[in-house]
């Protein structure tokens, strides 16, 4: 009986380290999927004219695009090194258990 009380206590002094470690991975994918959608935000409100064709304005759009390029980036690097993002399975498996 002692043992199993143990590992009954040991179960449960891991449930807030299970917890913070699927917060923290659900935060994680919510930045990256949020620094995404500004980025794209951002790189399609800026109109070139081609008629007003200066550097400003080019390296704005450069600019821009170039966040967009850094935001995908990192989501196909997450992407590529978790196939899935799965904070939503990994909170699933907790409640079960």
């Amino acid at each position: 009986m002692k043992y199993v009380q143990s590992d009954y206590q040991r179960r449960a002094d891991l449930i807030p380290n299970l917890v913070n470690t699927v917060k923290g991975e659900a935060n994680f994918e919510q930045t990256t999927l949020q620094n995404v959608i500004q980025a794209r935000a951002s790189a399609t409100q800026i109109k070139v004219d081609p008629s007003d064709l200066t550097p400003k304005n080019c390296n704005s759009s450069q600019a821009a695009q170039g966040q967009l390029s850094q935001a995908l980036g990192r989501l196909l690097a997450v992407s590529e090194n978790y196939p899935t993002l799965r904070a939503n399975d990994a909170l699933e498996v907790y409640k079960h258990n």
